[in-house]
């Protein structure tokens, strides 16, 4: 009998699990470095107390997309952007989608920078995905997980469009966090997280535009 033409798998070379994690690593810190100096740490108060949240810069002016949890119903709004904090007025918020936009009251001191959007119709399941936030009160920090699915619904709650489930999980602060692909473009805005705070819905960006 003729031999089967071909390699067995068991040949292949594949890369070891330790060159896999340091790989990704780096690609995260990538994409972390390039982005942090865009997203920023949002505070203000509304009838239950002290706010926290993240934002993050979608232009040149200064327009911060948050959480409406964060932005849409609150007062006395302060973004902290590095070392220097600012004021700003709600420009937009819309509760059924759950975002706000933001507007400094005064301009940052040199460009400022901003994220660049990418298109969530690109994602599938398993796409990995970053998420860079201030969770607790703490430093900026980057989060990595999988997208896990789309939803249009969760439990008994309906969204107003499909939102992105990611397997990311979020702490208090992070609502209003860009969700970035690899290659540092925003694919969505974390909304709310679920399951105690294992995994997270984010609005995709282009609702977020409209």
């Amino acid at each position: 009998t003729p031999a089967a033409v071909g390699t067995p798998v068991s040949t292949v070379p594949l890369p070891t699990p330790r060159g896999i994690a340091q790989a990704l690593a780096d690609e995260v810190r990538t994409v972390f470095q390039r982005a942090r100096e865009a997203v920023v740490k949002i505070q203000a108060t509304d009838k239950n107390g002290e706010l926290c949240g993240t934002g993050f810069f979608i232009d040149p002016n200064g327009t911060i997309l948050t959480s409406y949890s964060v932005g849409g119903d609150s007062r006395n709004i302060v973004v902290n952007h590095g070392d220097t904090r600012y004021r700003a007025r709600r420009l937009i918020a819309d509760l059924r989608s759950g975002i706000a936009l933001l507007q400094l009251e005064e301009p940052v001191q040199g460009p400022t920078p901003f994220l660049p959007m990418g298109r969530s119709t690109e994602l599938s399941v398993a796409t990995p995905v970053i998420l860079i936030a201030y969770p607790m009160d703490m430093p900026l920090a980057p989060s990595f997980g999988l997208v896990a699915g789309f939803d249009l619904k969760y439990l008994n709650r309906f969204f107003a469009t499909t939102h992105i489930r990611a397997n990311v999980a979020v702490q208090r602060g992070e609502g209003g966090a860009p969700l970035l692909n690899m290659r540092g473009e925003v694919v969505g805005v974390v909304t709310s997280g679920l399951d105690g705070g294992a995994s997270c819905f984010a609005l995709p960006i282009e609702a977020a535009n409209k």
